[in-house]
């Protein structure tokens, strides 16, 4: 059997309604989205991770970071983002790909390595599988998704309202008689926890995170041990409130 190209895509912007530019705002000396990069390029079994990013100007400084980093970028629709994660995904020959967002600055490369392998022992019977999936039970921010690309192809194809593509796959997910779907689920439930970065309170919390350990090589099981030493690290954000997939 022909081994499938996994491909990483993160999709990328400034324009951010509520934080503008949030991915390049800086903790420890770097970018958010170097530190969410740096921990991508850690996950295993990935052939290639890509930086989706729109055709706006302003997202040039993204490009420029990306070239100044030797990372892959694709540039796209702002809208459209199903038609960006599809043609980025057409571009890059992937036959699996693992969608995340670069507002999520400690994903974790544990965490994404082991759904990978979880994917692939589906042996085909899967065409998207995610830890959001139906219960939430891991912290937002470790959130991801991975499909095959006939299924995205599929969703590119068929989906026509706005909002089915503006969030990439609702359409999928939102059709079980037409895909089929897998979760991951944690047998504790920590969705309670918000490591996402949306608002100046998120980056607050996320700041804190990093100046704690000062290097960016800890797991998502490390942060939750430094709440333990940090108990006020749970009030920084917990008045955000999540935007909602329409």
């Amino acid at each position: 059997m022909t081994k499938k190209r996994v491909i990483i895509i993160s999709q990328a912007r400034t324009g951010s309604t509520r934080l503008p530019a949030k991915i390049l705002k800086k903790s420890i000396g770097r970018t958010l989205l170097e530190l969410h990069m740096e921990r991508l390029q850690r996950v295993q079994g990935v052939a290639d991770i890509v930086v989706a990013t729109t055709t706006n100007p302003n997202d040039m400084a993204i490009q420029n970071l990306a070239e100044q980093q030797n990372w892959r970028v694709f540039r796209g629709s702002e809208e459209d983002v199903l038609d960006r994660y599809y043609q980025a995904a057409l571009t890059h020959n992937a036959d699996i790909i693992v969608r995340v967002t670069s507002d999520c600055p400690v994903i974790d490369s544990g965490l994404l390595s082991t759904g990978i392998n979880a994917y692939q022992s589906f042996s085909g019977q899967c065409d998207w599988y995610s830890n959001t999936f139906s219960k939430r039970t891991f912290p937002r921010g470790l959130d991801f998704e991975i499909f095959s690309f006939a299924a995205l192809e599929n969703a590119w194809s068929h989906a026509k309202d706005f909002a089915l593509r503006e969030h990439v796959t609702p359409y999928i997910y939102r059709n079980s008689d037409l895909f089929r779907l897998e979760g991951m689920y944690n047998p504790q439930d920590y969705s309670g926890y918000r490591w996402t970065v949306d608002t100046s309170e998120d980056f607050a919390l996320i700041d804190q995170i990093f100046q704690h350990f000062n290097h960016n090589d800890f797991t998502w099981q490390d942060i939750l041990a430094a709440y333990a030493d940090n108990p006020h690290w749970a009030s920084i954000n917990a008045s955000v409130v999540q935007k909602l997939v329409n």
